[in-house]
């Protein structure tokens, strides 16, 4: 396992958020969900009110956090994402977000609850429209 590298001049506070959580997506590709959560660590316990990509980088915390096996945490940094999305009518991460509820829902067992989360989900993203929303969508629809 690697160590995530560090941009040594961002803040916690800074918008350097949004670089770490898309550098935390590389790590989810690469399997690597440990160094994905270290990278989003700092920004974790702060949300701005403007800050529309606080629904990215809880949302794939969450998705790290999944990976790990802690369906709670996950769980919890969702539903904030799925809060600051309605909040920021952030409709793109949003329906990203959707996604990783219905994960955890599946990985609860809620069979019937995860495919209620990615239909609405698929109808959102076809709706905008939003075709690597949908195939992300299709394709957690044939784990369900």
């Amino acid at each position: 396992m690697t160590t995530p590298r560090r941009l040594l001049t961002c803040r916690p506070s800074s918008s350097c958020s949004y670089l770490a959580a898309r550098r935390a997506e590389l790590d989810l590709s690469d399997a690597n969900p440990s160094a994905a959560l270290a990278r989003l660590e700092p920004w974790l316990g702060e949300e701005a009110p403007t800050r529309i990509h606080d629904v990215m980088l809880l949302s794939t915390a969450a998705e790290a956090c999944l990976a790990l096996g802690d369906v709670d945490r996950g769980e919890h940094l969702v539903d904030r994402a799925l809060r600051r999305a309605a909040a920021t009518r952030n409709q793109i991460d949003g329906i990203d977000a959707q996604r990783v509820k219905a994960r955890c829902h599946l990985l609860r067992g809620r069979r019937s609850e995860a495919r209620e989360c990615l239909d609405e989900a698929l109808s959102r993203a076809s709706a905008l429209p939003y075709p690597s929303g949908r195939a992300r969508i299709q394709l957690a629809l044939d784990e369900v």
